[in-house]
């Protein structure tokens, strides 16, 4: 079964102890219901749309349809530290579960773009590096972040910055680090 969440509008800034947020779910490609949470703690809520009033027992037997569904997915075991020792849970699935996870996914999906547009962006200055490529969650530059450092026109154009930069490089390349950059070979 197919649940989606459309016109998701998540608020971070005055989220407290729950992300903040209101949407559509959307279930098979029927908009049947919105969901919110009001960021304080408390658990995510929906209500079946009931407009037109005969659209209403229509949605109310997608949403139980889809209440059935979710409970039907293996559960979810959440890994924790509790003074040092740490402990799993086993969480039971609901539609409610599925709509709070469909929420988080958006949320880091949205932020893996901006976190990759920032490294194409910097990519375009400087030469970025990090140590772990296969979840690149942070990495490194060499170039004119600092007022003694340059930019990559400058490290191509001069030869005594272009040496001293390659010998930086073997230096990280020897501590584990990757070069994340392939538009410049002529410095690498």
């Amino acid at each position: 079964m197919k649940i989606e969440l459309k016109n998701l509008e998540v608020n971070l800034r005055f989220s407290e102890e729950t992300t903040m947020f209101q949407a559509d779910i959307v279930v098979e490609g029927k908009k049947v219901a919105y969901a919110q949470n009001d960021g304080r703690g408390g658990e995510t809520y929906y209500h079946i749309y009931a407009r037109p009033e005969s659209e209403y027992k229509r949605n109310l037997k997608i949403v139980e349809q889809a209440e059935a569904y979710c409970e039907t997915l293996p559960d979810d075991t959440l890994t924790y530290d509790h003074n040092g020792e740490i402990r799993t849970m086993e969480l039971k699935r609901s539609l409610r579960y599925v709509v709070d996870e469909l929420v988080e996914k958006s949320i880091q999906d949205k932020e893996k773009k901006k976190f990759q547009k920032k490294l194409q962006k910097d990519m375009e200055k400087y030469i970025c590096y990090t140590q772990h490529p296969e979840t690149l969650e942070s990495y490194g530059v060499v170039g004119a972040k600092k007022k003694d450092q340059f930019s990559l026109q400058q490290i191509a154009t001069n030869p005594r910055i272009k040496e001293a930069v390659r010998e930086h490089i073997r230096g990280l390349k020897l501590k584990g680090y990757i070069i994340l950059n392939q538009n410049c070979p002529e410095v690498l």
